[in-house]
């Protein structure tokens, strides 16, 4: 449980889900952490932090002697119950979420290009931009991130934002984040990759692999995101940690300040997750796009010294084993467009039917495999195998 208690009431054991202010008022690497000695919590108090959360999950709890204290002295942050939220299909949402695409895509490119041209960050521009996001996704959670994974390799780098966005919208919503936090971490991953704009183009599109000089530069595009948004006072910890950690690894070995562990905030895991499967599953100047469902398998290999496995596995429950969009292919030749999932069974989603091997294109026809036993998935297949355009199905 997230509790908000004040500084005095700390003690060690405590685990601290955040302190609540912006990076500058503090000099800990990080704003989660565990207070594991007096020099910690010493080094706490004599912050001008107020108040901080903390996760009773992960470390020791307040003690409560009498329900007055619990009034006075801590207060528990209560998440709101969940508003009534209209679902609609795959198909009636697409119309709409492929409007947000395109606009975040043009939002994202100016504040990207202003950048490059000196200018201030303008996240308010971007808080609107989110909320289409979030909306998008809470009436249907496949439909947008289905979308933003179709980029052009020459615009990557702001498309790529779009959709790490998307991703972290209903990787939050699928972890039980409130509203706020949702709506910080949409932001945060629009913001992410800013720093690449002080990243020099021919480093940044090189087609073949980066020199040991050129990766450290690439490297540097973390700190760059810092340097650039050092006099905002606006940027909550979601907001940071999705920015400053997307490129951390539990084993120590990311950067920019090789965090281990529990020194990564939840959203920082998260952020991480997301960069990497949006990159791999993207096409790019040097490399073609992996599958989703091959990617995600993948990366759960990646658990024992890069990702964080809780995570990952939350990650693939979001999404689902065969993500929508997936073309798959079927133990009867046939070749489709995953549309939607079953939480129940993750191996038997809906399908758009669109191609035969042995035939090519037939009339599409939508069915829902959990109804249909007599014919399974054998896997998932590129596009480029058979010439197909997705974008002329979805």
């Amino acid at each position: 449980m997230i509790k908000k208690i004040s500084v005095a009431e700390l003690k060690i054991g405590m685990f601290i889900h955040s302190l609540g202010v912006n990076w500058l008022a503090h000099n800990f690497i990080t704003s989660s952490f565990l207070i594991e000695n007096m020099e910690i919590l010493q080094k706490l108090r004599a912050t001008k932090i107020k108040e901080v959360l903390i996760d009773t999950e992960k470390g020791a709890d307040i003690e409560i002697k009498s329900k007055e204290k619990l009034s006075n002295a801590s207060e528990t942050v209560n998440i709101p119950p969940p508003r009534t939220i209209k679902t609609v299909s795959n198909e009636e949402e697409t119309k709409i979420a492929k409007k947000i695409v395109n606009q975040a895509n043009v939002v994202m490119k100016q504040i990207m290009t202003d950048i490059r041209l000196g200018k201030q960050v303008e996240i308010e521009a971007l808080e609107p931009m989110a909320d289409k996001m979030i909306a998008s996704i809470e009436r249907n959670k496949d439909t947008l991130i289905s979308l933003a994974r179709m980029k052009t390799k020459d615009d990557y780098t702001f498309m790529h934002s779009v959709s790490v966005s998307g991703l972290m919208i209903a990787f939050a919503r699928s972890n039980g984040m409130d509203e706020a936090s949702i709506r910080e971490v949409a932001v945060g991953g629009l913001l992410h990759d800013i720093g690449k704009m002080i990243t020099p183009n021919e480093i940044l599109n090189k087609p073949g692999k980066l020199t040991d000089d050129e990766f450290v530069i690439m490297r540097n595009h973390v700190i760059e995101s810092r340097s650039l948004l050092q006099d905002r006072t606006d940027l909550t910890q979601n907001i940071q940690d999705v920015i400053y950690q997307h490129h951390e690894k539990i084993d120590g070995s990311g950067y920019p300040l090789k965090l281990k562990a529990e020194q990564i905030s939840t959203v920082g895991k998260m952020s991480a997750i997301v960069d990497i499967y949006d990159a791999l599953t993207s096409i790019r100047v040097y490399k073609t796009a992996w599958e989703p469902s091959v990617t995600l398998k993948k990366m759960m290999q990646w658990t024992d010294n890069h990702l964080d496995k809780e995570q990952m596995v939350r990650f693939i429950r979001c999404l689902g084993i065969y993500p929508v969009g997936t073309l798959v292919e079927m133990d009867s030749g046939r070749i489709g467009i995953v549309l939607d999932q079953h939480e129940g069974n993750l191996i038997r989603p809906k399908v758009k039917f669109i191609f035969r091997k042995n035939s090519g294109y037939m009339l599409p026809k939508v069915v829902d495999l959990s109804k249909e036993q007599n014919d399974k998935i054998i896997n998932s297949v590129a596009p480029e195998t058979y010439g197909i355009d997705l974008s002329n199905f979805i």
